[in-house]
């Protein structure tokens, strides 16, 4: 169990639910970017996705969103009560649902270069 929890919104064991998204963005493993602002989340592509990122109601000190990444996972999902994500257990995983997938060191690290520089949703 993580001992840090830097979102107090969190169970830190689980990583569920993550609540109040203004919107997000999913990077999928051949570069394709699919948005809230494009489709919802039951219409996003459901396989080969490296990161999610969500764009929370709060903003920083440069009126951007505060933004939380999901990466590495198996199962990134959203039901009525929040978005979340498992390693390996699905019985854990609920609502609809998109699929992790192993990728190269080189073209992950390509994306988060993309995805940590993207505060638009």
């Amino acid at each position: 169990m993580l001992s840090y929890n830097p979102l107090p919104h969190l169970q830190p064991d689980k990583g569920y639910p993550i609540v109040d998204v203004a919107g997000w963005k999913i990077y999928y493993t051949d570069g394709t970017i699919v948005s809230s602002k494009d489709v919802d989340w039951h219409n996003a592509p459901k396989h080969e996705v490296q990161i999610v990122m969500l764009y929370l109601n709060k903003l920083d000190s440069s009126g951007r969103h505060c933004r939380h990444r999901m990466c590495g996972f198996d199962f990134y999902f959203k039901d009525e009560e929040g978005f979340g994500y498992s390693f390996d257990d699905s019985s854990f995983v609920r609502g609809e649902v998109v699929y992790g997938k192993w990728t190269t060191y080189e073209n992950y690290n390509k994306l988060f270069n993309i995805a940590i520089k993207d505060f638009e949703f």
